[in-house]
């Protein structure tokens, strides 16, 4: 295993929407699922005292395990496995290799077109912002992952404007993509398309 592999959110979403051709709402899982499926042993469970939960435990052939809760709504889940796929993703280069369709030869810089920022940029670029911890920094962008994958910039400046002139366009908006509300919310404001 090598260095933490690092890589923006956005940039790693839009890639990934490429690599897939993912060309239509709501955003498949499923390839990626299938492709990360290799090393990830993804499960459900009723008893996990979060949405959702990754770890390098070797079980089922597969050296990493994905949990996510039962309980949750199928938009839920959806989120939580991009999420989870983010952590698994910049913790392991066999994972990342295979999610990202690479030839483990190929350069860590350059990926399909899109420039990878060296390993350091995002724990510098939150250290700038004076995130409190390291966790806390890890999650947000293991969240803003899940968003920028399942809620893509470029067809939500495509879409939203149809969507706002209808009754309670977020919710019409969230049910489209099959994210919740409140993904979808947080991602229009996060984006600058709600203020």
């Amino acid at each position: 295993m090598r260095e933490r592999i690092v890589a923006e959110p956005e940039v790693l979403a839009a890639y990934l929407h490429r690599l897939y051709r993912l060309d239509c709402l709501p955003v498949s899982i499923a390839a990626v699922g299938a492709r990360a499926g290799r090393l990830i042993h993804i499960w459900q469970t009723a008893n996990l005292p979060a949405h959702g939960f990754s770890a390098p435990v070797q079980a089922a052939g597969k050296p990493w395990q994905m949990m996510i809760a039962a309980g949750d709504s199928r938009e839920e889940q959806r989120f939580t496995f991009c999420h989870e796929l983010w952590h698994i993703v910049t913790q392991d280069e066999r994972v990342s290799a295979a999610v990202l369709g690479l030839d483990v030869t190929e350069s860590d810089e350059q990926v399909g077109g899109f420039s990878l920022p060296p390993p350091d940029y995002a724990a510098n670029l939150l250290d700038d912002w004076g995130l409190l911890t390291e966790d806390y920094a890890e999650e947000e962008l293991a969240d803003q992952f899940a968003a920028a994958f399942l809620l893509p910039m470029r067809w939500l400046h495509t879409l939203w404007p149809g969507y706002r002139q209808q009754a309670d366009p977020v919710s019409q908006l969230a049910a489209h993509c099959s994210v919740t509300p409140k993904l979808a919310f947080r991602r229009l404001l996060s984006i600058g398309l709600l203020t």
